[in-house]
């Protein structure tokens, strides 16, 4: 049984490297694809190495950090998942932030293809709702986030006129910083507010918005199965980050 259990982490270990590879082929490289990378090494080296190594107290130190290491993300990813859905729109909010997400080139990344999908369904149930499509360009992008969103927006049913574009965020943070004096200047700092994003980027979302002095509700979708792990990985850290720096 223990031989079979090995065997299976080594097996998951370079399932989960292929995985990572090709991720890293389609999409832009981040931190998620590294740690995830990393997951997949530890797991051939649980496999192949984890009962021929002679014990002594410094392979007992790394053996521990490598437990921790798997035991933390494991711990961390069950708790953004479960905190992923709280406070959901009524679809009466007077305004709605879009969250900027990758770009290939000027292509929406399927993750931020999902955002703007559930975009036009909330601009379907609220038609008087100001939309506010928020992120800057990153180092693999061919053009802002902002500026890709409200090309598929306008292009996909949902009036130009209603959109505004924030085209200098490079974080979540940022997202809400700087869409807010937007949005103060047209409510005159009275309005409700609904964000956009996945269900695993929900809970940071939330959080952030509190941090810069705004109370909002959130209408998330689903993650992108395809890049489940490296995105739920990476914000792992956020979330720490979050916690530490409150950014």
């Amino acid at each position: 049984m223990k031989k079979f259990l090995f065997k299976l982490c080594a097996f998951l270990g370079i399932v989960l490297c292929i995985y990572t590879f090709i991720i890293c082929i389609l999409t832009n490289f981040n931190i998620g694809n590294l740690l995830s990378l990393s997951m997949g090494a530890i797991l051939i080296f649980i496999g192949f190495f984890w009962l021929k190594i002679k014990k002594n107290k410094l392979v007992f130190i790394f053996k521990a950090a490598v437990l921790l290491y798997l035991c933390f993300f494991a711990f961390m990813s069950v708790f953004i998942f479960i905190n992923s859905k709280i406070n959901e729109t009524d679809f009466s909010e007077d305004a709605v932030i879009v969250l900027g997400c990758a770009l290939h080139g000027t292509t929406p990344s399927p993750t931020l293809y999902r955002r703007l999908e559930k975009t036009i369904v909330y601009a379907q149930k609220n038609k008087k709702a100001v939309i506010i499509v928020s992120g800057g360009q990153g180092p693999q992008e061919d053009t802002t986030e902002a500026e890709a969103m409200f090309k598929y927006l306008s292009e996909n049913g949902v009036d130009k006129n209603r959109i505004i574009i924030e085209n200098k965020s490079s974080s979540t943070y940022e997202n809400f910083k700087f869409s807010k004096p937007i949005l103060d200047k047209i409510f005159d700092n009275s309005y409700t507010l609904c964000y956009i994003t996945n269900d695993f980027h929900s809970y940071r979302a939330n959080r952030l918005a509190k941090i810069n002095g705004i109370n909002a509700v959130s209408f998330n979708c689903k993650t992108d199965v395809f890049s489940f792990v490296p995105l739920y990985l990476r914000e792992c850290l956020a979330v720490i980050k979050l916690w530490i720096f409150k950014q």
